[in-house]
């Protein structure tokens, strides 16, 4: 159980990857070889590509593998960087809630339309990033609490990355 909560974002991203590479391969395949495109591969391709993007940017972000100018909070003395790291997980908390709180909105409201060949409903397109927010929302609660009850400010750094690896 530990290694599906540690890999969840991961096991999601690699299976939307696998699918919407293998339906585009197949439909090239199909063009090429039979002169027949399958109508319906726009629709998977782009239904995996929405979960890879908003999965795979939820796993590199509780691994603080996205991209961050720390140039100026690096330079601080130590309890000014952590007030800068509070500070920065309390505006993470409020804007990945939001962003959750909106996307709950457009997932609530997209059940009737349905997608074009499938007509499957654009309620589980527009649920990866109402996941993916809810889930920064909360791993940024929990980068906030590390950050207030005493985690080493180095912890938040770039390196760790390379060390959960």
């Amino acid at each position: 159980m530990q290694w599906l909560y540690r890999n969840f974002e991961y096991l999601i991203s690699s299976a939307a990857f696998a699918v919407m590479v293998g339906i585009i391969s197949l439909n090239v395949g199909m063009r090429y070889f039979a002169n027949y495109s399958m109508p319906f591969a726009e629709e998977i391709s782009y239904f995996g590509f929405d979960y890879v993007v908003f999965f795979g940017a939820t796993m590199l972000y509780r691994m603080h593998g996205l991209i961050a100018v720390t140039v100026i909070v690096d330079r601080l003395p130590m309890k000014l960087r952590r007030l800068a790291l509070i500070t920065n997980f309390v505006i993470l908390v409020l804007a990945n809630s939001y962003l959750f709180l909106l996307g709950w909105d457009l997932c609530a409201g997209s059940w009737e339309r349905k997608s074009a060949y499938l007509e499957f409903p654009y309620f589980y397109i527009n649920a990866a990033p109402t996941i993916a927010f809810g889930l920064m929302a909360l791993y940024s609660l929990n980068f906030l609490r590390h950050a207030v009850f005493g985690a080493p400010v180095e912890s938040f750094s770039d390196a760790s990355i390379e060390e959960s690896e």
